[in-house]
C-alpha cells in the first residue's frame, strides 16, 4: 500500500481511516489483497493502533474481512451486489412508505437540493467525477431513508455499505456510464413533491436497478469478482 507523506496528528483516528478506506475504494488493491497492520503503520508514520482501529471498521462495514492471517480486501461478487441491492430495494421501499405524502415543504427543498449536487456531477450520461458523484448519491438515499425518523431503519440502511462497495466496482473499471441516473433521481423527487407513493415507488425501483445492472457487468467483465 502507497501512501504519500504522513499522516498529521488531528483526529487521527479518522484520518487513518478515511485513508485507508479510500485506498479500498480506489480499486487499486485486488481481491483478497493483504492489509498489512504494521506496514500500513510505517507508511503513515503512526502507530498501530489507529489503523487497527480503521480496518475493524472497514471489517464491520464488509469491506476488509479478517481471518487467521489478518486483514485483506474483501472480494465484490455480482451475488454480493444483488443480494445488497435486494434488500436495499426493500428498505427503501419501506421508507417511501412512511415519508410520501407527508413531507413538509422544508424537507422537499433539501431533496431537490441533494439532486442538483447528483446533477452537477453527471454531464452526457456519464460521471464527471466518480467520487463525488458517490458522495452526493449517498447523501441522497440516505435523506430519503433518514425522513422516516426511524432509528432501526437508519442504522440497517447504513450497515449495507452498498454505496462504499458501489464506488469500490466504478473505480475498478473505466466506464464513467451513470445510465439513466439524473432522469430517475428526478423522478424521485417530482414523485415525493407530488405526494404520489406509486410513482416514487416505481421511481426508486428503476434506479436501484440501474445500478445494480451497471455493477454486476462491471464485475462480470472483470472475470466475476473485483
Amino acid at each position: 500500500m502507497s501512501v504519500v507523506g504522513a499522516i498529521h496528528r488531528v483526529d487521527l483516528q479518522d484520518q487513518v481511516y478515511e485513508t485507508v478506506k479510500a485506498r479500498v475504494l480506489a480499486g487499486d488493491l485486488g481481491p483478497d489483497a493483504r492489509l498489512p497492520l504494521q506496514g500500513i503503520a510505517d507508511e503513515m508514520s503512526v502507530s498501530r493502533t489507529p489503523v487497527h482501529h480503521a480496518l475493524t471498521r472497514l471489517v464491520s462495514q464488509r469491506l476488509v474481512d479478517l481471518d487467521s492471517r489478518g486483514f485483506r480486501v474483501r472480494p465484490v461478487t455480482a451475488k454480493h451486489i444483488e443480494e445488497a441491492h435486494g434488500v436495499r430495494r426493500a428498505l427503501e421501499l419501506y421508507a417511501a412508505e412512511q415519508t410520501v405524502g407527508r413531507v413538509s415543504a422544508e424537507q422537499l427543498r433539501v431533496l431537490r437540493y441533494l439532486l442538483d449536487d447528483m446533477v452537477e456531477c453527471v454531464e452526457n450520461l456519464e460521471l464527471v467525477d466518480k467520487h463525488e458523484y458517490m458522495l452526493a448519491n449517498k447523501a441522497f438515499h440516505e435523506y430519503l431513508v433518514d425522513l422516516a425518523g426511524n432509528e432501526t431503519l437508519f442504522y440497517a440502511y447504513r450497515s449495507l455499505s452498498l454505496h462504499e462497495l458501489m464506488e469500490r466496482v466504478l473505480f475498478s473499471g473505466r466506464t464513467r456510464m451513470a445510465g439513466n441516473s439524473t432522469e430517475e433521481h428526478g423522478a424521485i423527487v417530482a414523485a415525493y413533491e407530488a405526494g404520489d407513493l406509486d410513482a416514487a415507488r416505481m421511481a426508486i425501483i428503476a434506479n436501484i436497478e440501474t445500478g445494480q445492472r451497471i455493477a454486476v457487468a462491471m464485475i462480470e467483465a472483470s472475470g466475476g469478482v473485483l
